[in-house]
């Protein structure tokens, strides 16, 4: 709400100095996101200006914001309603669906999509831990560390699955048996514990052609121009 007055998600609106925007709670996900017209500017780390809080970089001294603390933003953009053209159909992520789609790396991926899985509490931005009606015998292991990446499923010998995610290591000693795709990534770091989440197998050219309709979409969704009403 913005000084009391309820506004909708998805919404561009102008603040002014003084008014306040109040976020009482987020319900059913994980995350709430505010974009700010020109930008934070606090200083950059490594490329970036996000705060890493295991290892106390970037932000604001490198921990989460307190009461009374001051964000600096860039030069705040002005310009008439923008107005979108051409751009082709694409459907938003299904934040409710509970089918997640895997790029499969072993053979025996098979067993994965055969069972229902749980977010586990003990999941954070480094891995969601998933809990399985049926353990996966056999095929979890430790092994020779090799690079991996956000979206990785790792398997550690205990046969519960562990997704990476945005703050996952680059490298990993567990066999690895797909990799979510970047299209349905969104749709699983939305997931608190104790969702059901089921997962099926996809091309890596579906997968391919599913992450250039949404950058398609997205580069033309907040192009910088801007027209008059």
């Amino acid at each position: 709400s913005l000084d009391g007055t309820t506004v909708k998600t998805l919404q561009r609106l102008p603040v002014h100095g003084g008014q306040t925007l109040t976020i009482q709670r987020i319900v059913g996900r994980r995350f709430v996101y505010v974009a700010v017209s020109g930008g934070v500017t606090s200083p950059p780390v490594l490329g970036g200006r996000r705060t890493y809080l295991p290892a106390a970089l970037g932000g604001v001294e490198g921990r989460g914001l307190m009461t009374g603390d001051r964000i600096p933003t860039g030069q705040t953009q002005s310009g008439g309603e923008k107005r979108i053209r051409g751009i082709p159909d694409y459907v938003a992520p299904n934040f409710t669906a509970n089918e997640i789609r895997v790029i499969p790396v072993i053979e025996s991926f098979e067993q994965l999509t055969e069972r229902n899985y749980t977010v586990s509490t003990a999941s954070d931005r480094m891995g969601y831990r998933l809990e399985a009606d049926r353990s996966l015998e056999g095929i979890g292991a430790s092994i020779t560390s090799e690079p991996v990446c956000a979206g990785a499923i790792q398997l550690p010998p205990n046969g519960e699955p562990i997704v990476l995610m945005a703050d996952s290591p680059t490298v990993g000693g567990y066999r690895i048996l797909g990799t979510v795709i970047a299209s349905d990534m969104p749709i699983l770091a939305q997931s608190l514990p104790g969702r059901s989440l089921k997962f099926v197998s996809i091309s890596v050219a579906t997968a391919q052609e599913e992450l250039r309709r949404r950058e398609l979409w997205l580069s033309q969704r907040f192009a910088t121009e801007w027209l008059g009403s």
